[in-house]
């Protein structure tokens, strides 16, 4: 969150806030809260600040009657994987928890405690080069109440939240959205309590939406109707019942988990499911008309209620999200295995912040454009829309502190899209050739969308790609690859766009997936995405998906993915570039495993395992078009630390074979693997391999018809 925190005046931060939506009801003179914070002075252990804090709250009544501060310092949140325990927090007093334990779910508002004035702040008033604390301590402090926001986020349903942090006679009101912070000017609660005193007598006032919460997410109560449908569709069927797609009833029972609400949330369609010339549950990718009659991830039309205007209202009960992008600013993205309430059928429901700039598409409208231009293996649109009057502020005030150049908060909005497949992660393939003719998919789906539309997708990662099962016409299973999250594709102006028009970005920070973005885009953070960079992030994603799941030669993984994927080199200005081991491996066509220089290898006790030479090919080219484009000196490989991931075992040699790839002509795939010796004469030969899809698509599916896929287990 660098550079993404605002400072401002406590009393516009309340006028602007609080005071404006609270209308005509004004909070009690300030007369009423002098001296009361007085023993405060007299404090000198963290845990006396707490409870003495707490205490006088408590005295004054100033949340009563709908709220209570609480102190939880020593009992973390199960549902909280960090185990972080926060120091305390103002509840509805119906919900206050009576273990003295943290309960993110139903937080309204975090209050951090700290002993220390400045050594302990955060933030820093003086002025100068930042606003953000740069001492180790205060850097940790952040760390701690960033944690505290981004697992109210994940838990609750939320435009918006505020908190506090005390330090000791001092404190500061922080309002956080998906696109920055504001924090106030730090003020001494003891010398002015009207300060502290207003704003939380004011925020037992407010209501919901003034006190951030997403009033389009309602809670189902135990023993409502959507509370007891939701228990029937997460019942376990009995062996005999179990079906290829039982795998989504689950998900879906996995959701309904302890610490987890459940909501029924609503989305207005902003067009009809079949407007794009099509049905919307009968896809042309072939990922859902296929299915069998009773998979409850079918696509099936949904009968949904109309406003006024004729927009169709659809409304999904969900609980505890199937994946969440983790922190605070953002997209926030979480997707839920959902339940259609109308069609009682599950889908999948997608909430995000989306980024509301100009040439930014609604990840639903792509879709739909595509599926009218044809694009195969792509998500199929149930319905999806923007929530009416839910945007982020923070980035309108970014200016007004004196900031100059481009504005690094962007504005986002909150959408919803429901779509009717439901995927497996990649993870869950079962040999390496699966694992390739999932991609090559994904591969032929980004090139539809590249010739036939003239949209690049982006964002290329390993969450992106799913396993979708299909039923062909003689009724066999097969996986396939299915292409997800257009959010961030953009329409080029033709398929032919290159490097040299790759001169600026539209936004202020990448566009992807860290781990699997290409070592040029890392190091320029406003460099245009092009095709190159886009199939480079595919190759990350089969590196990643490799080194994880097939036994190789590198016997500390996790040291491995923390040097490759997630490293970064710190420029000198704080900016954050490729680091050194993905670079190095991008522009010598080389990947080692340690510091001996050895050579990254799979399956080494099985022969010649097809991985090694698709990577060694790849890298080559990959290699020859770095050289091509920046003739940079190699970098030196440096060391990272990780924790570590257990690799997987061949259970059997039994050679796997994939279904739905046309053969590739052997001439085709003897030209596509053939790796002269790399000069600067040949590099353009060996870089136009990446200027279309054809190679690279081509070369994936040649390799997915090798004989010698042993079967893995994890």
């Amino acid at each position: 969150m660098s550079g993404k925190f605002v400072s401002m005046g406590f009393d516009r931060f309340m006028d602007t806030f609080v005071r404006n939506a609270l209308g005509p009801v004004k909070a009690p003179p300030p007369k009423e809260w002098q001296g009361k914070f007085d023993s405060i002075s007299d404090v000198k252990l963290e845990a006396e600040l707490q409870t003495e804090f707490i205490n006088i709250i408590d005295k004054l009544k100033i949340l009563e009657p709908g709220y209570k501060m609480i102190s939880s310092p020593d009992r973390a949140d199960p549902t909280d994987s960090f185990g972080q325990k926060a120091d305390g927090g103002i509840y509805a007093s119906s919900e206050a928890p009576e273990d003295n334990r943290t309960c993110w779910a139903t937080k309204a508002l975090s209050v951090e405690f700290k002993k220390e004035v400045t050594e302990d702040d955060p933030f820093n008033d003086q002025g100068g080069s930042s606003f953000e604390a740069k001492s180790i301590q205060r850097r940790k402090n952040r760390g701690q109440i960033i944690h505290y926001a981004s697992q109210v986020f994940l838990h609750q349903h939320r435009c918006f939240l505020f908190s506090i942090i005390v330090l000791g006679t001092s404190a500061r009101i922080l309002r956080w959205d998906r696109s920055g912070t504001i924090v106030t000017e730090k003020f001494d609660y003891r010398k002015r309590p009207e300060m502290i005193c207003e704003f939380l007598w004011s925020f037992a006032r407010l209501s919901p939406e003034a006190q951030g919460y997403d009033t389009t997410a309602v809670r189902v109560e135990k023993g409502s109707p959507e509370y007891d449908l939701m228990d029937r569709m997460a019942e376990l069927p009995e062996d005999a019942d179990r079906t290829p797609w039982s795998y989504i009833g689950d998900y879906f029972r996995s959701s309904l988990a302890p610490g987890w609400i459940r909501y029924k949330v609503t989305v207005v369609d902003e067009g009809e499911s079949g407007d794009d010339g099509q049905d919307a549950g009968d896809s042309d990718n072939g990922a859902t008309g296929d299915t069998v009659a009773d998979d409850p991830g079918a696509g099936e039309g949904s009968k949904a209620s109309s406003t006024s205007s004729g927009k169709k209202v659809f409304q999904f009960l969900i609980c505890k999200p199937h994946f969440s992008v983790p922190g605070v600013l953002g997209r926030g993205t979480r997707g839920y295995v959902a339940i259609d309430v109308a069609a009682r059928k599950f889908v999948f429901l997608k909430d995000a912040w989306r980024v509301k700039l100009p040439g930014i598409q609604r990840e639903g409208d792509v879709l739909r454009f595509l599926h009218a231009k044809g694009v195969q293996n792509i998500p199929t649109v149930l319905c999806h829309g923007d929530i009416d009057g839910q945007w982020t502020l923070s980035q309108d005030y970014y200016e007004w502190v004196g900031h100059d150049d481009r504005n690094p908060l962007k504005e986002h909005c909150h959408y919803r899209l429901a779509e009717f497949e439901i995927g497996q992660k990649l993870e869950t393939f079962q040999a390496g050739n699966v694992l390739l003719k999932i991609m090559w998919d994904c591969l032929t789906a980004h090139e539809d969308a590249y010739v036939k539309a003239d949209i690049l997708h982006r964002d290329i990662s390993e969450g992106n790609i799913l396993i979708f099962l299909r039923q062909d016409s003689d009724g066999e299973i097969e996986p396939c690859g299915l292409l997800n999250d257009w959010e961030l594709s953009k329409k080029i102006p033709n398929s032919d766009i290159s490097q040299d028009d790759a001169s600026a970005g539209r936004q202020p920070d990448r566009t992807g997936t860290w781990l699997f973005l290409s070592a040029l885009s890392l190091n320029d953070k406003w460099k245009k995405i092009v095709l190159q960079d886009d199939l480079e992030a595919f190759f990350h994603v089969l590196l990643y998906m490799a080194i994880r799941f097939i036994p190789s030669n590198c016997d500390d993984v996790g040291r491995f993915i923390d040097r490759f994927f997630e490293a970064a080199t710190v420029r000198k200005d704080g900016e954050y570039t490729c680091g050194p081991d993905k670079m190095s491996a991008m522009q010598i066509g080389r990947i080692r495993v340690n510091s001996a220089l050895v050579p990254l290898k799979f399956m080494e006790s099985k022969g010649e395992y097809p991985m090694n030479e698709l990577i060694d090919i790849l890298l080559q080219w990959f290699s020859a078009y770095y050289r091509e484009q920046t003739r940079l000196v190699p970098q030196a490989n440096h060391a990272g630390s990780s924790s570590q991931i257990s690799p997987t075992h061949v259970t059997s040699t039994r050679p796997l074979r994939v279904k739905g790839l046309p053969p590739v002509p052997v001439e085709r795939l003897a030209k596509l693997k053939s790796t002269p010796q790399i000069l600067p004469s040949r590099d353009a030969e060996l870089s136009a391999n990446l200027s279309s899809h054809e190679e690279i698509r081509d070369l994936f599916r040649g390799f997915a018809e090798h004989p010698n896929w042993p079967h893995l287990t994890r």
